[in-house]
């Protein structure tokens, strides 16, 4: 971890950029982030950039750039993981964000643990993308990754205005989050080896082209049935 919060800190970038990054076999374990907000702590960062990288992340549930079990308010902010893993992990946390981009590479930009009753607001037209090595949009139905996975059993998940790159996976109770009037999901299609953007609402009940159950306990919203 290089930076702990526990406290209540406030930083304006001023549009500047924080890299921070390590090379294999380096004593970082794949559940370690680089920033953690901890529980009663409250980070809020506005205007500017932190990319995370480590290179000892291997799945898509890999704790990656910045892990919020506090509170954790973002506005213009860039968060972005260079490696499988999370861009942002909350464990039972409190986030908002407004416009900016989480974004992840091979993982989730979102990733909403199973713990606690967190708290999600994306508003301001946050974007959250999940990319392949080649940029390509990733859909959870592909290869399990994704620009949302809220796994938690409770809490609240509330999208005032977002975007959101690459695939949906959410429990049943949280579908109505999505309004087919203001937000939509673009997602990758694969045929053939073969990868097409395409964009479309969010659907908001469980029937419909693009929601799939998928073999796991979330449904998921994405391209294929």
């Amino acid at each position: 971890i290089c930076l702990v919060i526990s406290g209540n800190k406030e930083i304006d970038l001023n549009g500047y950029k924080i890299v921070l990054e390590n090379t294999a076999n380096t004593y970082f374990s794949e559940t370690t982030s680089w920033i953690r907000v901890e529980n009663g702590g409250k980070l809020t960062i506005a205007n500017g950039t932190i990319k995370g990288k480590n290179a000892n992340n291997t799945n898509r549930y890999s704790a990656g750039t910045v892990t919020v079990q506090g509170e954790l308010v973002t506005t213009n902010v860039n968060i972005a993981n260079t490696s499988p893993g999370s861009a942002v992990y909350c464990n039972g946390g409190k986030i908002t964000a407004s416009s900016g981009q989480f974004e992840a590479l091979n993982g989730y930009a979102l990733h909403v643990g199973s713990s606690g009753t967190p708290e999600i607001s994306l508003r301001g037209g946050v974007v959250l993308k999940t990319t392949t090595g080649e940029g390509v949009p990733e859909q959870s139905s592909l290869k399990g990754y994704g620009a949302l996975n809220y796994s938690a059993f409770s809490g609240a998940l509330n999208v005032d205005n977002a975007e959101f790159l690459g695939g949906i996976s959410v429990r049943d109770s949280l579908i109505n989050a999505f309004s087919t009037d203001s937000h939509t999901v673009e997602y990758a299609l694969e045929k053939s080896g073969t990868y097409t953007k395409l964009s479309a609402n969010i659907p908001t009940t469980k029937t419909g082209e693009l929601y799939w159950y998928g073999t796991g306990v979330l449904p998921l919203i994405c391209t294929e049935k």
